[in-house]
């Protein structure tokens, strides 16, 4: 009986082990996702850890840029305006080019689903805004709205809006998408890439997708 009993053990345990990845992964995801959000947010803004995040109460989806908007690559008969706008066009697929591809479509992935953005480890303190408060801030119009919203919030010059992080396959990289709202003609979405060196992660390249 001793005998039979100790392979089952062993079985069993590894059984558990396996059905259960989560109990050691969600840690060490959720500690990933806050030192990568930590070093974005430590690289774009100016706070102290005690000020407060005003965040859209959801998750972002993340959208690949479509490739029928690459700019041809042969540009010879074109006016010498348009040929400066599609030579900044193609300074930008390049800097997109270099962002892995796989990577960018595991973020696409990753994003489908929106959640409430509580279940990022976004490492501030949060003021989730709803949709509910955000249309009755902005019920006057868009000047009239920033106005109403100094007024709630005195202390912020903007909300943002956060995406879940997809990771490469030997974690070094990491991808997330960020907007954010800071007047009628301020705000945009950027794509953020953070490569991890050491125990560190650093903000290596912001990629713009929209301004306004």
């Amino acid at each position: 009986m001793i005998r039979r009993s100790i392979p089952f053990i062993v079985c069993a345990t590894i059984a558990v082990a396996f059905a259960q990845p989560n109990a050691f992964g969600q840690s060490t995801q959720g500690d990933q996702d806050s030192s990568v959000y930590s070093a974005f947010l430590d690289s774009v803004f100016v706070l102290r850890n005690s000020d407060t995040l005003l965040v859209i109460d959801s998750t972002l989806r993340f959208r690949a840029p479509l490739e029928s908007n690459r700019p041809p690559a042969s540009d010879s008969l074109l006016s010498p305006g348009r040929y400066r706008l599609d030579s900044l066009r193609r300074d930008w697929w390049r800097r997109y080019d270099a962002i892995p591809h796989e990577l960018v479509r595991r973020l696409e992935a990753v994003t489908l689903v929106r959640e409430p953005s509580t279940a990022l480890r976004l490492p501030r303190p949060l003021y989730l805004l709803s949709n509910v408060e955000l249309r009755a801030i902005f019920s006057s119009g868009v000047n009239g709205g920033w106005i109403e919203f100094a007024r709630r919030f005195p202390r912020a010059k903007r909300y943002s809006a956060f995406s879940r992080i997809a990771y490469s396959p030997d974690a070094l990289t990491a991808l997330m998408y960020y907007e954010y709202h800071c007047g009628g003609l301020c705000g945009g979405g950027d794509m953020v890439v953070v490569v991890r060196e050491g125990d560190r992660w650093r903000v290596k390249q912001i990629l713009n997708l929209w301004i306004s």
